[in-house]
């Protein structure tokens, strides 16, 4: 009697120490892996909520600008927003029309048709004339600008420098525009190109932009805009 009953004290303790250990393997954080797949999923929730504007131009109705005006012209075609200007030494732009203070704008910007002396940027802050921008020229050269009801002029900068990071011809570029507090940043295809500083304008809408030199006919496509808050 005391041999059986001492097996079946020790079938107990053991059965015990298992539902223990299944327990305990069933508790948040005790699989291994499962920390990692929670701060993903944290950090994927943050960026999301970061984000205040994600357009793929799918929606005809977005509200972004639509007009076609002597030789300029902004339209949604083939699911992107496409920008044409064919008057010589000037720009042409479309606005979102939406109004933001800092943020981070990114876009995929492409010649569809034109010279190759021609660039395609981002705008942020726009308020009438006054507005920044940041280009690219698709024989690489690039620059930050800010623009006045006189003028257009580079801040901080003597002219566009050159850089490899900027794809040529009509190969897809990635710009990324950020304009947080007085620090204005421009990236190309997620490398940094310039970075300046100035006071002037502190919010406004946001949109792209197509400019020209001596030989016009400028056609561009854009894509895949995200406007995010730092």
């Amino acid at each position: 009697m005391k041999s059986k009953l001492m097996l079946v004290l020790l079938s107990v303790l053991i059965m015990s120490l298992s539902m223990a250990c299944l327990s305990s393997s069933l508790l948040p954080g005790s699989e291994s892996g499962t920390d990692e797949t929670t701060n993903a999923q944290t950090a994927q929730e943050q960026a999301s909520s970061n984000v205040l504007l994600s357009e793929d131009f799918s929606n005809k109705g977005s509200g972004w600008d639509v007009y076609t005006e002597d030789l300029l012209s902004a339209n949604y075609e083939n699911d992107m927003y496409v920008i044409t200007n064919d008057d010589p030494q000037s720009y042409a732009w479309g606005i979102a029309n939406k109004f933001f203070t800092d943020t981070s704008i990114t876009v995929d910007s492409q010649l569809l048709s034109g010279p190759m002396d021609v660039e395609s940027g981002i705008i942020c802050r726009m308020n009438g004339d006054n507005f920044y921008y940041a280009l690219i020229s698709i024989d690489g050269y690039y620059g930050i600008f800010k623009s006045t009801a006189e003028d257009f002029t580079m801040i901080q900068m003597e002219n566009m420098p050159f850089n490899n990071a900027i794809k040529l011809g009509n190969e897809t570029n990635k710009i990324r525009f950020d304009c947080i507090g007085s620090t204005l940043s421009l990236y190309v295809n997620d490398i940094l190109l310039a970075e300046v500083n100035d006071t002037d304008y502190a919010s406004g809408d946001i949109g792209m932009l197509v400019g020209t030199y001596d030989d016009a006919g400028a056609k561009f496509g854009f894509d895949n805009v995200v406007v995010s808050k730092p």
